[in-house]
């Protein structure tokens, strides 16, 4: 199982090992920031 981690503006903003936390944590940072952000869910095997 590879390292989940999501990157807004190609800044690393949190590690998880789990699919579904770094899903909801980009839904945080959907409401936080908005229109003009750019979200990357990596998969790091």
């Amino acid at each position: 199982m590879g390292a989940i981690y999501l990157e807004v503006n190609g800044i690393q903003t949190c590690l998880y090992t789990s699919i579904h936390s770094c899903i909801r944590m980009h839904n945080i940072w959907s409401q936080l920031l908005t229109n003009s952000a750019s979200f990357f869910i990596l998969d790091v095997n």
